[in-house]
């Protein structure tokens, strides 16, 4: 009983995290807003959260949610302050939509924001009907909140790649991609994160089909790994409501043999075995994991019958 309990548990998951990348993957399609709106959500809030977006005032925060919202502060209004009435904490998200935000419009007065949207916290205060305001600006418009927040200063490692990961999950290559170049254009050559970007911009290509240019970022890693310096790693840690970024120090997450699995997987993808076997005894010759020899050595064997 408990193993089918949890197959359905793990299928119930797998269905809606399918209409989760549904949803977004429609909503990234939609046109663009214009002209600019401002647009209000009524929401119950939690004590810790709430000091969690005091205490960041002018800094990031994501909702890990759709964020469905209205044109109407009346109703806004009248939703808090039930709530506030009744003992509870309620907060009003006013919301600057800047043009060129990808919004839907669910009706007459309300819309419905992407899966994951990034906002700057303008301000915060509790007003006298006991409702909390918090003024938020939109800063997920044509990626440009990449170049505003994203902000490198020279030798500090940063590890974005679990939002690049994400949109690339989601199908939102064109995204992904745009991203993954815009870590490459500010950070010094030099740097320690580039040797994973890099090879997450292989893979992206990989999976797009276009070989040459996944060779050329998997060599380009290659390269980068053995020019490494040491840096200090920012990451972002994804929570309900959560400030960016936070500093938290990773190792380097993409090895040699990792490159090279890679690009063997790669030739074979592209029948040409005898370079996937050139590539696959790199990796092997790479690595002392013994799990990940087994894998590369059993690679080996299911390619030579393709020669």
């Amino acid at each position: 009983m408990n193993s089918l309990l949890q197959q359905q548990i793990l299928n119930n998951f797998l269905d809606i995290q399918q209409v989760i990348v549904t949803v977004d993957q429609r909503l990234s399609e939609l046109p663009s807003s214009a002209p600019p709106l401002i647009v209000y959500r009524a929401q119950l809030i939690r004590v810790q959260d709430l000091e969690h977006i005091k205490a960041n005032t002018g800094e990031l925060i994501a909702f890990h949610t759709f964020l469905l919202a209205t044109e109407n502060l009346v109703t806004a209004r009248e939703i808090a302050r039930q709530a506030a009435n009744r003992g509870l904490l309620a907060v009003i998200f006013e919301i600057d939509v800047p043009v060129k935000t990808r919004i839907a419009k669910v009706d007459e007065c309300r819309f419905i924001f992407r899966f994951g949207n990034i906002f700057r916290l303008q301000s915060i205060h509790l007003a006298p009907d006991d409702v909390w305001y918090a003024q938020l600006r939109c800063a997920d418009s044509s990626f440009q909140y990449v170049q505003e927040q994203l902000q490198v200063q020279v030798g500090e490692r940063l590890t974005w790649l679990t939002l690049g990961n994400y949109l690339c999950a989601l199908n939102n290559v064109k995204e992904a991609k745009s991203y993954y170049e815009h870590l490459l254009e500010i950070l010094p050559k030099d740097h320690e994160a580039l040797a994973s970007i890099y090879n997450n911009m292989g893979l992206l290509f990989t999976e797009l089909g276009d070989k040459a240019e996944a060779l050329k970022y998997y060599n380009l890693a290659l390269g980068s790994i053995k020019n490494t310096s040491p840096n200090t790693d920012h990451c972002l840690h994804h929570t309900r409501f959560k400030a960016l970024p936070q500093p938290a120090e990773v190792e380097l997450t993409v090895s040699c043999s990792d490159v090279y699995d890679q690009m063997a997987d790669t030739y074979r993808r592209q029948s040409e075995p005898l370079q996937a076997l050139k590539s696959y005894r790199k990796a092997l010759e790479q690595t002392i994991d013994p799990i990940l020899r087994v894998q590369i050595e059993q690679k080996i064997q299911d390619t030579f019958p393709l020669i």
